[in-house]
């Protein structure tokens, strides 16, 4: 019996790009990981052509991941990507609490050794027994690792994080909290669509491995629905798209811990909805 995984659920597709929700564990193709399998054979076989890979998620990463349909449409997200103009919203858990509101720009260092500049806005959405909080992010730039480095440097690294965390805390929410994963998701990706120019927002709904385990613990439903809201102006302002499975109109989002004089982003201002219940050129910020 072979033990081929499916292929990661389809959350948008066109003519010229489509997007999937990656599973924690699944490598994006050979060259950024060794595997025994990889996102991007699956989906080829899934959508049968050819999909080229413009950005990538970190092996341990979950969320949405996006695929160009052919050559030319991966030069343009490729430029896309490298230009940073693309809003990329994750939630993570993390060991420790960090300011309510955060600009970090802190450089990382590449492969190579090079130190990149690195820019990531932070958010404290919610606080668990005073000592671990949901927080979401937006990287303004795409460096290896950035969002698990970032967070390391405010000493609160990702619950689930074997790299860059805390080894007693990861034990500790495997075994009492079934957590047994990187906390960190990437619940939505905005660009100008490649051929229209229109805004796309595409939305990953939190996997079950993450989304049960956050909820047994005390999160609020509502963090976990949507992208987190972020103020100030930013690289495109998408509109959420209904991608494979019908979805429910939402007539606001709850930001907790937000000034009330910034003006977030709100999908459903932005003409959205809210997914059904259950981030080649520059690398990832994951």
């Amino acid at each position: 019996m072979s033990d081929r995984p499916p292929a990661p659920e389809i959350l948008y597709r066109d003519d010229a790009l489509c997007a999937v929700m990656k599973p924690a564990g699944l490598a994006v193709h050979r060259g950024w990981a060794v595997a025994p399998h990889y996102a991007l054979d699956l989906v080829r076989d899934a959508v049968g052509q050819r999909v080229y890979p413009v950005h990538r998620l970190d092996q341990p990463t979950s969320g949405v991941l996006v695929f160009a349909l052919n050559p030319e449409t991966a030069s343009t997200l490729g430029q896309t990507f490298s230009a940073h103009a693309v809003d990329k919203y994750y939630l993570a858990l993390t060991r420790g609490v960090p300011p309510a509101e955060l600009r970090l720009d802190h450089p990382v260092k590449d492969e190579d050794g090079t130190r990149r500049a690195a820019v990531t806005h932070l958010r404290r959405l919610w606080v668990f027994q005073k000592r671990y909080t949901l927080v979401a992010c937006r990287p303004e730039t795409g460096r290896t690792h950035q969002i698990r480095r970032h967070l390391k440097h405010l000493s609160c690294p990702i619950i689930g994080d074997t790299s860059y965390g805390k080894s007693e805390h990861n034990r500790l929410f495997a075994t009492e909290h079934g957590l047994a994963r990187l906390a960190l998701h990437a619940i939505a990706i905005g660009f100008a669509h490649p051929i229209t120019g229109e805004p796309l927002l595409v939305q990953a709904p939190l996997p079950e491995d993450l989304r049960v385990p956050l909820l047994a613990i005390g999160c609020p439903p509502d963090l976990l629905a949507t992208p987190p809201p972020f103020g100030g102006p930013s690289s495109v302002r998408p509109r959420p798209v209904v991608s494979v499975a019908p979805v429910a109109p939402v007539a606001s989002v709850t930001a907790h811990d937000q000034p009330p004089s910034e003006v977030p982003f709100d999908p459903a201002v932005a003409g959205g909805s809210r997914p059904s219940p259950a981030p080649a050129p520059d690398p990832e910020a994951a």
